[in-house]
């Protein structure tokens, strides 16, 4: 009788206890390739003291080809380009920017926490993008306008709005 009493507490208190325990929530995994496709595109930002920056995305493959340009008072102050490529093993995309005005390659890591938010830090940081120095947050707010979120040592240093648009014929030479 002692077992079956003791057998049976021991089953409502598991059971009880059970009650409150939950599994984890199955995360969707989300679709890298798929959501990297939201980039692509022609797209402008004012910028400070009346320096425009033009962006023009391509698809290549799974990849993205980048070209940008910064311009103020219709001359070209800087430009860069960067081949964007996806790392299964990683699951996020590799970055590599080249400047113009600049010897040096920049080298990031990109990955979406969200089906609309971005992230990109250097990859240096790339297995703790939460302890970044610095970092980009891109949220798309529509297939058409973007927030770009610069954050260095936890603090907002910046926050510009690129518009995707198509281009007039004077812009043309920015592409």
């Amino acid at each position: 009788m002692k077992k079956i009493c003791l057998s049976s507490m021991i089953l409502l208190f598991l059971l009880l206890c059970s009650n409150g325990m939950k599994a984890q929530p199955n995360q969707t995994k989300l679709d890298q390739v798929d959501l990297i496709k939201q980039f692509i595109g022609k797209w402008k930002c004012e910028m400070d003291k009346g320096k425009m920056c033009y962006i023009d995305v391509k698809l290549y493959g799974t990849a993205l080809d980048e070209k940008r340009k910064f311009v103020k008072k219709d001359k070209t102050v800087d430009t860069w380009k960067e081949i964007i490529g996806y790392d299964k093993n990683t699951d996020k995309y590799i970055d590599a920017q080249i400047w113009k005005s600049s010897p040096d390659i920049h080298l990031y890591a990109l990955r979406f926490t969200s089906k609309n938010v971005c992230e990109i830090v250097l990859l240096k940081d790339i297995s703790n993008p939460e302890q970044a120095d610095i970092k980009w947050t891109w949220e798309f707010k529509s297939s058409d306008s973007v927030i770009e979120k610069t954050t260095k040592n936890g603090k907002e240093v910046s926050v510009l709005t690129y518009t995707k648009y198509t281009p007039e014929k004077s812009d043309l030479k920015y592409f």
